[in-house]
């Protein structure tokens, strides 16, 4: 059976006044199936190619926000089994996404384009994204996975055990550096869940990411505020770069901070672990 949905596109416009923007994001609503769910990039460098003065810091900040938000409707609606579904319609759908991003002359605006029939409601979320904003970005400037793609593989196990609703972005300041995580929580001190894909077209590639990953986190030995960083691991499937990939992310685990290091095929085992702990720290809570 077929499920009614509506979609909007999610829209960086760097100047109003010429209107020249990019898709940068879809939103699906499907209210009969109490379904809600957007999908956001976080890559910016065509966007830095295409607009003068592009700020990417406050980029990567806004789109961390718009997940936080959007996930909190996505949990509005996962709630609402029982009840009566919000309305269908075009219009419907602008006013609820205009709960987090309101109309207004920002750089990031909302086109609600219209909606269809699905048989998966995901995948009309996977098609629908890589129709409107993957395929702008140009083949030479892609990964063969980013890292993107690889926190939508965890994401999904994530959200089976209801971790989601728990994570939002954390900004980490030392004396050089501020390094912003999208996905983390607090139990203590800060853990956060860092997406890296090394499944680059050349072994270059694949040690420069590590080792600017490497600075980073070295750098966090002298952080305000402590933090715990789990990497979320996309490989290669070529052979010889997948080798590479795994000899050159030696370094990070020599790092004293002992950052984690998670494969894709380990992702329900950790989602199982970091659930645990999130259940345990709320009881510990309400002990107090």
């Amino acid at each position: 059976m077929k499920t009614p949905y509506n979609y909007a596109l999610v829209r960086y416009k760097h100047d109003v006044v010429s209107g020249e923007c990019l898709n940068i994001g879809v939103i699906v609503s499907a209210p009969t199936q109490h379904f809600f769910q957007a999908r956001l990039s976080s890559q910016y460098s065509r966007l830095s190619k295409a607009f003068v003065n592009f700020d990417s810091a406050h980029y990567k900040n806004v789109i961390a926000k718009l997940r936080q938000g959007f996930m909190r409707i996505e949990k509005q609606f996962s709630r609402q089994v029982n009840e009566l579904p919000f309305e269908n319609t075009p219009h419907a759908l602008n006013d609820i996404i205009s709960a987090i991003l309101p109309p207004n002359d920002t750089a990031f605006q909302i086109d609600v384009v219209g909606g269809g029939l699905s048989m998966n409601l995901e995948k009309t979320v996977e098609s629908l994204f890589k129709r409107y904003v993957q395929q702008n970005i140009l083949s030479k400037e892609r990964e063969n996975k980013n890292d993107e793609d690889v926190w939508k593989s965890f994401e999904d196990v994530f959200r089976e055990q209801n971790i989601l609703e728990h994570l939002y972005p954390k900004t980490i300041r030392t004396p050089e550096i501020e390094v912003l995580f999208s996905h983390c929580w607090k139990n203590g001190t800060y853990r956060a869940y860092q997406p890296l894909s090394l499944d680059l077209q050349e072994a270059h590639s694949i040690e420069d990411k590590v080792f600017k990953w490497y600075g980073k986190l070295a750098a966090l030995a002298d952080a305000e505020e402590p933090i715990h960083v789990t990497l979320l691991l996309g490989l290669p499937e070529h052979g010889q770069l997948r080798e590479k990939a795994i000899r050159s992310l030696r370094l990070i685990a020599k790092l004293p901070s002992k950052p984690d290091i998670i494969y894709e095929d380990e992702k329900y085992s950790l989602a199982e672990t970091v659930a645990l702990e999130i259940n345990e720290h709320i009881k510990s809570l309400e002990l107090v």
